[in-house]
């Protein structure tokens, strides 16, 4: 009778996991959010439900993983991994097959790589050629293109448009600049964005389509700005949003265009997740800081229904995934002890992304 017992809980949970990872379990709106961990060099791609708690393994994956992104249906999962070579490469993981997908020949930096909104490509930066270049890999085709814009250095730094029929990427041309180009025809001249003497990058488009957030050094120091792309005048008056006061930043949108979560380091080691309320066009952003002064945080990623921020938290060398309802930034007490952690592996952590839906 145990025995028995036993074999119909090891069915349940199999069946419990394969329903997770298609995003069926349950009649509610999938809330399922994928990491990467390592422990003792044993890797593996995790899946969590972050309402049910319950947790799967996607995919056993020892060569590191440094970033993650979905399709937008959310049946297939892109990332990058340091392969036994000594590169960098992109894959993509269907779930819905239990394939892995290697696209062959490319290698990648390990900055983040962006799957279209369309579904069609995953933009990434590639050290495949004479100079770093935006690559886009046509995700039916598994066939490659390479942004090589006459008169440009190099270019990097993609972020897709809300329809994903336009890429804006970093260019070095005279100065550091930001360009757009028609994915149709990536041949073509790009379109200068934000032209101005100092060095602006790290661009990230808004869900509203005409905002983009960028960083630039043109105050003399690092800051971010937001600049309005139907304004053709607008690149040295786009609107300050705060200072860094690191070299780099991780930036991400709420899925409103309302809240911009970005890092910064407000100590002398590390850095803390911070949220700029942009909902007042014509008001100074409000900056809330969501991370406690104890944990260095990073990575932020915003829920589909942009209730949650999961971002990777590291306390005395350890690292977790860990959620927050951002509601708590507009509250009294703020958002002191708010934090949940999914993990407590002892492992190293990275990558949260949620899955569309």
């Amino acid at each position: 009778m145990i025995r028995a017992v036993v074999v119909l809980l090891v069915l349940h949970l199999a069946a419990l996991g394969a329903a997770l990872a298609a995003g069926r379990a349950g009649e509610s709106p999938r809330r399922q959010l994928a990491y990467y961990t390592n422990r003792n060099s044993e890797g593996q791609i995790m899946l969590a439900d972050v309402d049910r708690g319950f947790v799967i393994s996607l995919l056993k994956h020892d060569n590191y993983v440094v970033n993650m992104d979905w399709s937008p249906d959310g049946n297939k999962l892109a990332f990058t991994a340091y392969d036994n070579t000594g590169v960098f490469r992109p894959y993509i993981f269907d779930l819905t097959a239990r394939r892995l997908i290697v696209p062959a020949n490319q290698t990648s930096g390990n900055e983040a790589l962006h799957w279209s909104p369309d579904g069609r490509w995953i933009a990434f930066n590639s050290y495949l050629g004479p100079h770093p270049s935006v690559q886009l890999l046509n995700t039916e085709t598994l066939n490659v293109l390479s942004l090589d814009p006459p008169n440009m250095l190099w270019n990097m730094e993609p972020t897709w448009s809300p329809d994903g029929a336009r890429l804006i990427f970093t260019g070095r041309g005279e100065s550091v600049d930001l360009f757009e180009i028609d994915v149709n025809c990536p041949v073509c001249e790009p379109r200068l964005i934000v032209d101005h003497p100092a060095s602006d990058r790290l661009p990230v488009w808004s869900p509203i389509e005409s905002q983009l957030a960028f960083v630039s050094d043109r105050s003399g120091r690092s800051a971010i700005y937001v600049t309005d792309l139907n304004c053709v005048d607008c690149g040295e008056d786009a609107r300050h949003i705060a200072d860094l006061s690191m070299i780099s930043t991780a930036m991400a949108w709420s899925p409103d265009g309302q809240m911009l979560a970005y890092t910064s380091a407000p100590r002398g080691v590390g850095s803390s997740i911070y949220l700029a309320d942009l909902s007042c066009a014509d008001c100074p952003p409000r900056i809330h800081l969501i991370s406690q002064p104890e944990h260095v945080d990073s990575v932020p990623s915003w829920s589909p229904d942009g209730r949650t921020l999961a971002f990777v938290s590291r306390f005395m060398n350890v690292g977790d995934i860990a959620v927050m309802d951002i509601a708590c930034a507009t509250t009294e007490e703020g958002c002191a002890g708010q934090r949940r952690l999914l993990t407590q592996t002892n492992a190293n952590v990275w990558s949260p992304v949620w899955r569309p839906g």
